[in-house]
């Protein structure tokens, strides 16, 4: 998985400029019979700009309860304070067919490889 051109800018020197800050990723999952969204897992490490995360093998159970159809989010999240940056959305079923570059705001992207 890569994410590129990320935008993490964070309020540095008491708020009053930006500075990158240290982020998770996160991949998610619906949770069933709701629209809200739980971490399956977060990839090892803290980061600070565009990455090339370790490939990881997650059981289909795990990642979407076995359901291709079940809505999947891929986020970066501050480190320290928790506040989302950015989250990319798609499916088991999307990610089968192909269509693995996801797009975020902007400009930040995210590439599934080897899926």
């Amino acid at each position: 998985m890569r994410l590129q051109n990320v935008n993490n800018l964070s309020g540095g020197c008491m708020g009053m400029c930006l500075e990158p800050a240290p982020f998770v990723i996160e991949i998610q999952k619906t949770v069933p019979g709701s629209n809200n969204f739980a971490t399956v897992v977060t990839c090892p490490g803290i980061f600070r700009g565009s990455v090339n995360v370790p490939k990881q093998i997650i059981p289909l159970a795990q990642l979407c309860n076995s359901d291709p159809k079940a809505h999947l989010r891929f986020i970066y999240r501050n480190y320290e304070t928790k506040r989302e940056f950015n989250a990319f959305n798609t499916t088991l079923e999307d990610l089968q067919a192909g269509r693995t570059t996801l797009n975020g705001a902007v400009n930040t992207n995210i590439i599934i490889e080897g899926f």
